[in-house]
């Protein structure tokens, strides 16, 4: 039988002190009904929940939030910026037919360093799970 799947995901940021900004992110993927093992959503990793190994939870559906709240350092006027991020990740898998309200969140909180040159960014981040453990997150990207 075939599945629809949905997945919804929204940014937000704002402008603070010193060039510093604060970013919310929310995202939800959801079927509506259960998936086969290779389909299903996973949580973890740099991406949705820092402080545990991509792909730690896998269901049918996910959900999750981020806070973060970055800090660039030196002239807004150089090529390349460096600075600090802090962050605050929330998400959960859960079943299909299951409310994402009804859902049991992992936490992750972290903070760690980001280089942005012009359109390339590169990020190290460390990471602590509920549990206590410790993993670190390496980022890169592209953006124009």
């Amino acid at each position: 039988t075939a599945r629809r799947r949905h997945r919804v995901d929204a940014n937000a940021a704002v402008g603070l002190f010193r060039g510093s900004a604060l970013s919310v992110r929310a995202f939800q993927i959801s079927a509506d009904g259960a998936l086969p093992a290779f389909e299903q959503a996973w949580i973890g990793g740099a991406s949705s929940l820092r402080g545990y190994r991509a792909g730690a939870r896998v269901d049918d559906n996910a959900a999750g939030a981020t806070v973060s709240w970055a800090l660039p350092l030196g002239s807004p006027m150089n090529v390349a910026r460096t600075g600090l991020r802090t962050v605050v990740d929330w998400a959960a898998v859960y079943p299909a037919k299951t409310s994402w309200q009804d859902a049991s969140y992992d936490r992750g909180i972290g903070g760690g360093l980001f280089l942005n040159a012009t359109a390339v960014t590169i990020g190290l981040d460390v990471g602590w799970s509920d549990d206590g453990n410790v993993r670190g997150h390496f980022r890169l990207g592209t953006s124009f």
